[in-house]
């Protein structure tokens, strides 16, 4: 019985941890643009646009 619960949960385990793996690399490649100047270089259109 617990091989086969230990067969079936592995394979879960898994996906589940590349799952979490691909969610945190997408989180600190957002950060990453975040952080760069080239996207802060454009902030006046913005406030143009505001008026």
């Amino acid at each position: 019985l617990r091989s086969k619960f230990r067969q079936r949960m592995y394979p879960l385990l898994l996906d589940s941890c590349r799952t979490l793996f691909w969610f945190f690399l997408r989180a600190a490649v957002r950060r990453l643009n975040r952080q760069s100047p080239e996207h802060r270089l454009p902030p006046k259109p913005f406030k143009s646009r505001e008026r």
